[in-house]
This record gives structure tokens, C-alpha cells and sequence, in this order.
């Protein structure tokens, strides 16, 4: 499962452990997705996203849909392909130092 190589990927780089295939909710309780990776502390979710979330007009009308309304209550949404997972590795490790470091991570 790509969510768990990326999982163990994030550790390996020496990141936080994060929580895995929670819900998460605005501050007055609302649902607002149910995401991969969640780094409740510092604001940060990441969605491993599957060539079927690009293929499938309803999927990514819902992921666009989801990361916008992250977005709208303050999380960082780090959205990750296996592309970048495989062959960008630092970029990929750069995106996550700066959305975990902005919610207040310290390396």
C-alpha cells in the first residue's frame, strides 16, 4: 500500500509519526475529511494520491473539494504522487519540512 511506503518514508526522514486514516473536524466539530496522514499538532495532513484519483472525474472533484476545505480551516495539505515519492524524494522531504515547520515541528 503506497499510503504505508510513504509512511514509513516520512519516519525514516526523521519526521514525526503521524496518525493514520483519521477524520479530522473544524473547531466547532464539522467533518471535514477523513485523511491519510495527520500531524494534528502542527496543522499537516498528507494524501498519497493514486493514478484512480486522477482518472476518475467524482474522485478528483472530491479531493479538490476536501484539500479546499483543509485549506479554508489552516491545515497544510501535502498532496503526494508515487512519482514523487520514487524519483523526487528530496523535493518531496522539502515540501514536508516546510508544512511541518510552519505548524511549529522543530527538526
Amino acid at each position: 500500500m503506497m499510503e504505508t511506503e510513504l509512511r514509513l518514508q516520512l519516519l525514516a526522514w526523521g519526521f514525526p509519526e503521524p496518525r493514520v486514516n483519521i477524520w479530522v473536524h473544524d473547531d466547532r466539530g464539522r467533518f471535514l475529511a477523513r485523511c491519510d496522514l495527520v500531524w494534528e499538532e502542527f496543522g499537516v495532513v498528507a494524501e498519497y494520491e493514486g493514478d484512480h484519483h486522477r482518472t476518475d472525474p467524482v474522485q478528483w472533484d472530491e479531493d479538490i473539494s476536501r484539500a479546499d476545505r483543509l485549506s479554508d480551516e489552516h491545515w497544510s495539505v501535502v498532496r503526494v504522487t508515487v512519482r514523487q515519492l520514487r524519483t523526487q524524494p528530496a523535493a518531496l522531504r522539502a515540501r514536508f519540512v516546510r508544512a511541518l515547520t510552519r505548524g511549529g515541528w522543530r527538526p
